[in-house]
């Protein structure tokens, strides 16, 4: 699970100029080494140095707050594109598109209470088990044109 923002602010201060292993910073950001390299995919996240020989991912300390914020905003529900336009943003428009966020979140989670208080009163009194009386009723056969002779030549 991710740190919460009272527990990212009491980590202990790591020097900015520290660079740390993949494993080593994933236990400060509280990132899987799983996320780290899915963040590096569309460029959220990508590690301060790759050794080219061996693939190997170094990060820096100067990136925990990149990274804490990216855990921070998946566990709000952002998807990977809207939080790089989040990351894109001037400063100042950061807030508002959490915002907008935040209110299609609730928007759609209000729309899976309805649903759910409907299906609880379902079961409790079927309606959607309802019988309906079905009655029949003769149509006498027509004869219609077919669609070539409704057609005009040309």
């Amino acid at each position: 699970m991710l740190a919460s923002p009272s527990e990212v602010r009491a980590m202990p201060h790591i020097p900015p100029t520290a660079s740390m292993t993949i494993s080593a910073f994933a236990t400060a950001s509280r990132l899987s080494l799983k996320a780290l390299r899915l963040y590096d995919e569309p460029g959220l996240l990508p590690p301060e140095r790759v050794d080219p020989d061996s693939g190997y991912r170094s990060y820096s300390a100067r990136q925990l707050p990149q990274a804490r914020l990216i855990g921070l905003l998946r566990q709000l529900g952002l998807s990977l594109h809207d939080i790089r336009a989040v990351l894109d943003a001037r400063a100042d428009q950061q807030p508002d598109l959490l915002r907008a966020h935040w209110a299609q979140a609730e928007a759609q989670h209000l729309q899976r209470r309805d649903l759910a208080h409907y299906l609880i009163h379902s079961l409790i009194q079927p309606t959607m088990n309802q019988q309906f009386t079905v009655q029949q009723r003769f149509v006498p056969s027509r004869s219609l044109p077919s669609p070539a002779a409704c057609m005009s030549p040309i």
